[in-house]
């Protein structure tokens, strides 16, 4: 009965712990773990590639050279803009919170074993450059559907 007793008080502990904020040493594994996979440049390229993607999902050749001159100009400014707002330096320490939410600090060790081998680090540098073509391909598909999408839409909308 003892033993019963224990083990749900700790079950119960475990649950109402479980939105905890992660212990210092649980965050700096996460920062290991970050560290090893190139995080930053993951997410900035991520972030970065997806939103040139959707800024130019239109067709611009028709647009005069002026025009797109100012879009362009534009597009940075505002590429700049979420990169100072929500760039990784803005991002970092919540991102390591649901990392720290999802690993436990034995299951980040064994991932930081795994990827600090020299073929962990071959392939988290491919990984980079592939998740940039992936986007453009998948970009490229997109932009392609987009005058069935936007016929469809007005579809929907005269209705």
């Amino acid at each position: 009965m003892k033993k019963a007793i224990v083990l749900c008080f700790a079950l119960l502990v475990g649950a109402c712990c479980q939105g905890a904020d992660p212990t210092a040493a649980h965050l700096a594994k996460v920062s290991k773990f970050f560290d090893i996979t190139q995080m930053e440049k993951t997410y900035e390229t991520s972030l970065t590639a997806g939103f040139e993607g959707a800024a130019h999902m239109g067709d611009t050749s028709a647009m005069p050279e002026e025009e797109r001159a100012k879009m362009e100009k534009a597009l940075k400014r505002v590429k700049e803009f979420l990169v100072t707002e929500i760039g990784w330096s803005k991002i970092k320490e919540d991102m390591a919170k649901v990392y720290a939410k999802h690993f436990t600090e034995d299951e980040l060790d064994k991932v930081i074993k795994l990827l600090d081998s020299e073929t962990g680090r071959m392939f988290i540098s491919k990984q980079i450059g592939l998740l940039a073509e992936s986007m453009a391909l998948a970009q490229s598909r997109a932009q392609a559907l987009m005058p069935k999408v936007i016929a469809m839409m007005q579809e929907e909308m005269s209705k």
